[in-house]
């Protein structure tokens, strides 16, 4: 990846620029373009946080049947995309890389357009999904980007952290009930709903869209029970440092489970709370799952 400079030690990819100059976060850009497409990353600045079900009960099992054991954690700064990856952007990229694997992507594409007869404007901004864990990989380092790691996905849905079980803070609604596009949604069915749909509901703080419902994202890591992973760390009065690289083992094994997050228009929304985590094999194909992209830039000096 090849970066340019912002201003002083501030260095961003090439492909990219600030929103507004002058809307920082910090020494960085809030916002930032892909300028092929104009989609949107938002700056989470690093931090500490109990990642986890931070509630003073017995912590709930994840979708694994494995307790969601709080710890802290520690994050560096980064851009996460404002919404899942949409089918306009998937297809913009198989355009350049005919030989990627979307035969399944291409399947619920013609099956939502021809057979449930939804408009083809409407369904390019539904979220991809049927695209396996290597493949949205790839498209990410596309980019010039990476999937999110667990810890930035959950820091990034608790609006940098903070003690939240969905994305929203607020009992009422802003638009009414649901708040996010769950199973729960009368109008939930066999499909995604177009990304930002729940906006201003299913949005942090930081306006970060659609990581509590919609569809279920891939992250980085390999699946790990949580205390698996709190037993490994070597300083436990320390907080676990998210170490990016190292979380994606060198190994083509189509079988392994890697971490998945959020809730989708197939879970309840006891299941789609934002510290709870599941697994899925490498290459499942699913028409709930999807992804967004990170965009990790030289930290300060």
């Amino acid at each position: 990846m090849l970066f340019y400079a912002f201003a002083e030690g501030i260095y961003l990819p090439i492909g990219y620029s600030a929103l507004d100059p002058n809307a920082l976060d910090g020494s960085w850009p809030k916002l930032l373009e892909r300028l092929s497409d104009h989609v949107r990353f938002i700056r989470i600045t690093g931090g500490k946080y109990t990642r986890g079900d931070f509630r003073q009960h017995i912590p709930i099992s994840d979708l694994q049947g494995y307790p969601c054991n709080p710890h802290e954690v520690e994050v560096s700064g980064f851009y996460i995309q404002e919404t899942e990856v949409t089918n306009q952007e998937i297809e913009a990229f198989q355009k350049e890389s005919p030989e990627a694997r979307l035969a399944g992507w291409m399947k619920s594409l013609s099956v939502m357009i021809n057979d449930a007869k939804k408009p083809r404007e409407d369904v390019m901004q539904y979220p991809a999904v049927w695209i396996n864990r290597a493949t949205a990989q790839i498209y990410a380092r596309s980019v010039s980007g990476r999937l999110p790691t667990e810890a930035e996905w959950e820091y990034a849905a608790r609006s940098r952290g903070q003690s939240l079980l969905w994305a929203w803070k607020g009992i009422v609604s802003k638009k009414g009930s649901p708040k996010a596009f769950l199973a729960n949604n009368p109008d939930a069915g066999l499909y995604p709903e177009r990304v930002k749909k729940f906006a201003g509901d299913d949005e942090t703080d930081q306006m970060v869209c659609d990581m509590t419902g919609n569809v279920r994202e891939w992250c980085l890591d390999v699946y790990k029970p949580y205390p698996a992973i709190i037993a490994e760390n070597k300083g436990p009065d320390q907080p676990l440092h998210d170490p990016r690289v190292g979380s994606e083992p060198e190994t083509d094994n189509p079988k392994l489970v890697y971490v998945v997050r959020g809730g989708s228009f197939m879970l309840q929304p006891e299941d789609a709370m934002v510290f709870q985590r599941g697994g899925v094999p490498a290459d499942q194909e699913l028409n709930d799952l999807g992804f967004r992209v990170v965009i990790e830039c030289p930290p300060e000096p």
